[in-house]
């Protein structure tokens, strides 16, 4: 399989098995608890952002800062991890307000 569309593939199916995870065993709350389809929208979307995130941050410290790839991506990989999880948590697994 070439290595693009094996990458997409474990892009999807790690945001499916991410998804699950968090609502079964991770996250008590869920903002968007009756409509899954949308929520499994905006937490694909938080990853997205992520992996965005991911590159931009490859890019300057590769190219542009020119340091060690592996330094980098450990980094990369921290700082899409705090942001990913912030992220998603402030959209969709935050404790709402009783009204």
């Amino acid at each position: 399989m070439a290595w693009p569309i094996a990458a997409t593939l474990g892009f999807i199916a790690g945001t499916i098995l991410l998804y699950a995870y968090s609502v079964h065993w991770v996250f008590t709350s869920r903002t968007m608890r009756a409509n899954a389809l949308t929520e499994f929208a905006y937490f694909a979307s938080a990853g997205v952002l992520g992996l965005g995130l991911t590159q931009v941050l490859l890019y300057v410290g590769i190219e542009i800062i020119r340091m060690p790839p592996e330094a980098v991506r450990l980094a990369a990989a921290g700082v899409t991890f705090v942001f990913n999880y912030s992220l998603r948590t402030f959209l969709l697994f935050r404790k709402l307000p009783s009204v």
